[in-house]
């Protein structure tokens, strides 16, 4: 019986083999080019990084909290002192503007929490309780005393309530800068998934991309063009980095605990009387018309309270637009005031 080999003539197998050897030899020229361009994305990756180590070191204090250390920065003098508690992802160069305004006033802190800026990576999920206990414990190191004045700006308000609540009698005021709702998503009728993220295989293989410097090639996610320098630089430095990388991976696995942990405390007055405010974009979350009396709600957890919305602002430009952040902060001082003095918030 004839193969179906022999039945092909002989002529016409040599230029099968001849395509194939040409198949053959193409592919491992594309595993040779992908191999390569992959080496020089993880050499681009890691010498840009070490570069942006040497040319944006902590303007702060790196300080143990029990086995890892967090970055933090202060200026001024005076008490109570303002916790600056940033938005994801954000560091402490996003307070530039906020930092310039109180410090004249009291002291104010902005801190990196682990996995963002120049903190490290937590070797335990960091969640609003975790963190909470570590920010105190940064704070004793640091030689920070109470009483404080927290301030949290997106997701960094869930963090504020957690600390709130574990710290009771060191915390005199705070102030949500278009704080995270625990019960915003849905409102929205969406789950709580973190908002604008891919799905979670794509969110698991965003470490690996970094580490190829294929992040940093495309320049995402960009920075905000209203941060003056040095500021922009250092924040750009870090979105770049593959531990803005894995801190996108981890974030995004525990949103859900999050809200989870601090959705029980959102209970009317369970912050008493201390002065709470908060601050709304009318371009931003302040402009959502179903989360309007969430918001009514958050500022309740006080008795003492006061919602103020910056007209024009969106929810980034709060903290990172000149005249956005000055009003911002001019809410702050309000607050700090109200704490000083124990007269309630002025209602306008």
């Amino acid at each position: 019986m004839s193969t179906i080999a022999s039945l092909i003539p002989s002529s016409s197998r040599r230029r099968i083999h001849k395509v194939v050897l040409w198949l053959k030899r193409i592919g491992l020229g594309l595993l040779i080019t992908v191999i390569m361009l992959c080496a020089a994305g993880f050499i681009y990756q890691a010498v840009a990084t070490e570069a942006d180590k040497r040319n944006y070191p902590p303007p702060g204090q790196m300080v143990d909290v029990g086995g890892y250390r967090l970055h933090l920065y202060c200026v001024g003098e005076g008490s109570p002192t303002v916790i600056l508690d940033a938005a994801f992802p954000a560091q402490v160069s996003n307070w530039v503007w906020v930092q310039s305004a109180l410090s004249p006033h009291t002291q104010v802190c902005a801190y990196d929490r682990a996995d963002l800026g120049w903190s490290d990576l937590s070797p335990q999920p960091n969640d609003t309780r975790e963190n909470a206990q570590a920010l105190h414990t940064l704070l004793v190191n640091a030689n920070v005393p109470s009483p404080y004045i927290l301030v949290g700006h997106s997701f960094g308000g869930l963090y504020v309530r957690m600390f709130a609540e574990l710290y009771p009698d060191e915390t005199v005021g705070i102030v949500f800068i278009e704080g995270t709702l625990p019960d915003g998503l849905k409102a929205l009728g969406k789950p709580d998934v973190m908002p604008n993220a891919p799905d979670a295989d794509m969110m698991d293989a965003t470490p690996f991309i970094s580490r190829l410097g294929i992040l940093r090639l495309v320049g995402f996610p960009a920075t905000d063009p209203d941060l003056p320098e040095p500021q922009r630089s250092e924040l750009q430095a870090y979105l770049a980095s593959t531990k803005l990388a894995e801190s996108l991976k981890r974030q995004y696995h525990l949103f859900p605990a999050l809200l989870a942990q601090v959705r029980p405390l959102y209970i009317a007055g369970s912050l008493g009387d201390i002065p709470v405010a908060v601050v709304l974009g009318s371009e931003g979350d302040g402009g959502i018309t179903e989360w309007k009396e969430l918001f009514a709600q958050q500022a309740a957890l006080s008795s003492n309270n006061k919602t103020v919305m910056v007209d024009g602002a969106d929810h980034v430009s709060l903290v990172d637009r000149r005249d956005h952040a000055v009003q911002t902060s001019a809410t702050i001082l309000e607050v700090l005031e109200a704490a000083r003095t124990g007269e309630p918030l002025a209602q306008k």
